[in-house]
């Protein structure tokens, strides 16, 4: 006759308590962007509460040039400052030159008050500086004009 085993009740709850980890780790690892706001009009109207991350988005290809970052002189720290800043590429194109996605830029609501958040787009090295800290501007013989740019009016609650 052939012996059945039934596991003891401890060694169920191992399994189920990696599982629940790992299913914890996968929903949090990925970047708290809060709400999200993109638009290819300008300006952009933001509208968060204070302590809230918000996430300011445009469509980038890095291969291609595009190089946005916050134009000086930046938010109004006592109002919202930066979190971070992370490429998220499109679906099946991770592995493409060429391909586009979108970058985000990560800021944490501060205090109730106004400041006014420009993105630029530096594109081909059209710009001084570099990285969301830097403070761009044209060079090159590229006109200030010429160089493109998101405007974001971040009003917090």
């Amino acid at each position: 006759m052939a012996r059945i085993r039934i596991p003891s009740a401890r060694a169920a709850v191992v399994p189920l308590a990696v599982l629940a980890l790992l299913s914890t780790v996968s929903c949090a690892g990925g970047p708290d962007r809060g709400e999200v706001f993109s638009s290819d009009r300008t300006p952009v109207k933001v509208e968060v509460e204070a302590g809230e991350h918000f996430s300011l988005a445009v469509r980038e290809s890095a291969s291609a040039g595009d190089d946005w970052s916050v134009a000086a002189p930046g938010p109004d720290t006592s109002v919202a400052v930066e979190a971070g800043t992370d490429y998220e590429a499109d679906p099946g194109t991770e592995d493409m030159d060429g391909a586009g996605g979108t970058r985000y830029f990560t800021f944490e609501a501060k205090a109730p008050g106004r400041t006014e958040i420009v993105l630029r787009n530096c594109w081909r090295g059209a710009c001084n500086g570099t990285g969301p800290s830097a403070s761009p501007s044209p060079t090159g013989g590229q006109p200030e004009a010429d160089v493109p740019t998101v405007s974001y009016e971040v009003t917090v609650r």
